[in-house]
């Protein structure tokens, strides 16, 4: 569907820019099945040959420490 395209589009864009956001997230939004938007994005990936890097762990550190209430300090 359009929407699921544009949800992996959103994903994609996402990933190679370095914005820590997940499936789950993107699914809860658009009140797609992560499932759907995952194929969706492999086929997009596929189709157009891109690139797009995997996801550090440390991208996803400020928002755990936000969502904790934690210091910059333990950060």
């Amino acid at each position: 569907t359009i929407e699921s395209v544009v949800c992996a589009v959103i994903y994609a864009v996402c990933r190679m820019y370095g914005f820590p956001r997940t499936l789950e997230e993107i699914s809860e939004v658009s009140e797609l099945a992560k499932r759907d938007i995952g194929k969706t994005y492999r086929l997009i990936v596929h189709e157009l040959s891109l690139r797009v890097p995997l996801m550090s762990p440390r991208n996803y550190v400020p928002r755990f420490i936000q969502a904790l209430r934690l210091s910059g300090k333990t950060q």
